[in-house]
């Protein structure tokens, strides 16, 4: 009974002295760190910038042309003008590199023409001729089809805008339709005679009368290609990744040309020198890649 105990404090005290070391080698073991997770950054999402591809556009626009000459015969027409109006086009182009693009387009421009000459006319007063005044009034219905190839630089980007400039060369087939001239010939016998007083064939009509004669004629015209060039400067702005809205200005210049061969059968061309359109334009255009 005595040994019995005796092995029950050993356990005992084997128990306490295992359990005091374990608490003494916790209690030295340090604890592990708390490594913190870095703070997550979202990125800005990435923006795609095709520098290549295929676009449509269309576009309209607002123009007007310089005065123009007119000649016939070694004469010019006292004025010549083309009213202000409207211009379609539509056009295919691809975008080479950020900075450099370029199309072919189609548009056309049509408007009405009005125009005034100045001169003499004979009448025939009791079998004399008598050289009176005259003039005439013109008019035409005009346009002209412009088929170009353009190139353009971009300068720079900033933010959705996009400057640029750009020329073009290209053709214009111009029109003068329905060609209408309307002649007032008049003559004052008071002033316009034929001779001298005391000449046998001095002629004197009664005094005060003064002769009229309008005459009004149709003349068949001449349409034709004549040689055009551009240039233009203009901000496009980017409604879409596809989209842009394009807003510009363009010079176009236009070859001279025959309006009306053989007048009156007389041999005599009726020819306008170059014409010089501006244009204020507005389009779209679209991506398609």
């Amino acid at each position: 009974m005595g040994s019995h105990n005796k092995l029950s404090w050993i356990g005992a005290l084997a128990l306490a002295t295992t359990t005091s070391l374990s608490a003494n080698a916790a209690d030295i073991l340090p604890e592990p760190p708390v490594i913190e997770q870095p703070p997550i950054i979202e990125q800005p999402p990435e923006v795609v910038t095709k520098t290549g591809g295929w676009y449509l556009r269309g576009d309209i626009s607002y123009d007007w042309v310089d005065d123009f000459d007119i000649n016939y015969g070694g004469n010019s027409f006292t004025s010549a003008s083309i009213d202000k109006g409207y211009n379609v086009g539509v056009g295919v182009g691809y975008q080479f590199t950020d900075t450099f693009r370029a199309d072919i387009t189609v548009d056309r421009f049509w408007s009405d023409f009005s125009g005034s000459t100045a001169g003499n006319c004979a009448f025939d007063v009791g079998g004399n001729s008598l050289i009176g005044s005259c003039v005439s009034s013109e008019r035409a219905e005009f346009s002209a089809w412009s088929a170009m190839l353009n190139g353009y630089i971009d300068i720079g980007h900033f933010k959705h805008f996009t400057p640029y400039v750009g020329a073009g060369v290209g053709a214009a087939y111009v029109s003068f339709d329905n060609w209408r001239t309307d002649t007032t010939c008049t003559l004052n016998t008071d002033t316009d005679r034929c001779g001298n007083p005391g000449q046998d064939w001095y002629y004197d009509p009664a005094p005060g009368q003064t002769l009229t004669n309008v005459t009004s004629r149709t003349e068949s015209t001449e349409s034709s290609w004549r040689f055009s060039y551009a240039l233009m400067a203009g901000i496009s702005y980017e409604l879409s990744h596809n989209l842009k809205l394009d807003a510009g200005y363009r010079y176009q210049s236009i070859a001279s040309g025959t309006i009306i061969s053989n007048l009156g059968g007389g041999g005599v061309n009726v020819d306008h020198d170059d014409l010089t359109v501006h244009s204020v334009r507005v389009g779209l255009r679209y991506q398609i890649w």
